[in-house]
């Protein structure tokens, strides 16, 4: 069932019941950790003299349900499902709580994208929503190698009722010649009812030999 497109009432129940579930799966996922330290802990004091093993026999992976392998090899496979599970439930709630608090008809979100090699080397962005300060992110230099590599990034996600906006952007990083470098932009935008997209995008301009910024709305 896909969470996103469920009634409003539906949500609800299904937070309820994921958020009960977590301490389930957690105590089961926690259960099964204790009974393998059990088991392994029975199997070395069965025979405290013997030196540990350096490495398993060669048919040790083959070994039938029925014996010490096989109920370790059992009880691993059963913590990596419980622990797939918990993944899998966390995703879930994150989607629905994104939704829960950014619901499509107020939602505004802005992202950014590079298409730069020569003329600019991003180092942060500021945003600002009708004079208000709304996001000011450090890029780490892995981050940066991902834009250039045609990654997108998510600066800013929130709530913005209908009417007339403004989102001005600060660009701060290394120009030509490597020096110091800080330029804006910004857009006037209609908030309507539904999501609005709008991207900062940073790009070469040969012709003057600058860096280009350019803010513009997701059809």
């Amino acid at each position: 069932m896909d969470l996103r497109r469920a009634p409003a009432h539906l949500k609800q129940k299904a937070l309820t019941m994921a958020t009960t579930s977590i301490p389930m799966v957690l105590a089961r996922a926690a259960a099964g950790c204790a009974l393998l330290l059990a088991c392994a802990g029975l199997g070395w004091a069965a025979n405290p003299a013997a030196p540990a093993p350096t490495q398993a026999p060669a048919d040790a992976a083959a070994a039938p349900a029925g014996t010490p392998g096989g109920d370790f090899k059992s009880l691993d496979g059963e913590v990596q499902g419980l622990r797939k599970e918990v993944l899998d439930l966390n995703r879930d709630l994150y989607l629905l709580e994104e939704e829960l608090l950014f619901p499509a008809n107020t939602q505004v979100a802005v992202f950014l994208s590079l298409d730069v090699g020569t003329f600019f080397e991003l180092d942060s962005v500021q945003l600002k929503l009708d004079n208000k300060e709304v996001a000011n992110y450090l890029y780490t230099d892995r981050e940066v190698e991902a834009l250039n590599r045609g990654g997108v990034h998510r600066v800013f996600i929130g709530n913005l009722k209908t009417g007339k906006h403004e989102l001005v952007a600060f660009f701060t990083g290394k120009g030509p010649h490597e020096r110091d470098y800080k330029r804006g932009a910004n857009l006037i935008f209609e908030k309507g009812v539904g999501a609005k997209y709008l991207e900062l995008r940073i790009s070469d301009r040969q012709s003057l030999q600058q860096p280009e910024f350019t803010v513009k709305e997701w059809e």
